[in-house]
């Protein structure tokens, strides 16, 4: 490509590739000086992660997902190829919850199971309607409640900068 450009944006695209580094190195020769390169990913270091590590943590994804970051190692990712981090913030991600939970209910059988398993189904979820919507805005706040009291949780956003010539 011959251009270059003022912004880069990669969002839930890093944890997909096979050479992450080699990824963020592109994205450093196609900004401009001064240009940005947005990184969002699943986040190893959020609350969920930790409870849900052991196998059922919805934003897993395997085998999509090949690589997996935290705040230290986004940083790392993206100064290892000259960028400078300016900002590196988590938000709400109501759809890894809808993972998590359909993930722990097939574990169980049951009609309690069944009903767990029936409304975490995460088709059913993503194709929208009252119900659906009402669980994911549940899970949003849950995510938005626990920013409040200081925990990651499990989308994060890194915002690098290309430093000027």
């Amino acid at each position: 490509i011959d251009r270059q450009f003022d912004i880069v944006n990669l969002t839930h695209v890093i944890e997909h590739v096979s050479n992450p580094r080699g990824v963020v190195k592109k994205a450093f020769q196609l900004l401009k000086p001064g240009g940005f390169l947005v990184l969002e990913a699943p986040n190893i270091g959020s609350y969920e992660w930790k409870w849900f590590k052991s196998g059922d943590w919805g934003a897993y994804h395997i085998p999509r997902h090949w690589y997996f970051y935290d705040r230290h190692t986004i940083r790392i990712l993206g100064e290892s190829e000259g960028f400078n981090l300016m900002d590196c913030y988590c938000h709400p991600g109501p759809t890894h919850w809808v993972w998590t939970l359909h993930n722990i209910s097939l574990h169980y059988s049951g009609p309690v199971a069944r009903f767990f398993q029936k409304i975490f189904d995460p088709i059913r979820v993503f194709r929208g309607g009252v119900i659906p919507t009402v669980i994911l805005i549940k899970f949003f706040l849950i995510d938005a409640i626990l920013l409040r009291l200081g925990f990651q949780t499990s989308v994060m956003t890194a915002i690098f900068r290309k430093p000027e010539d």
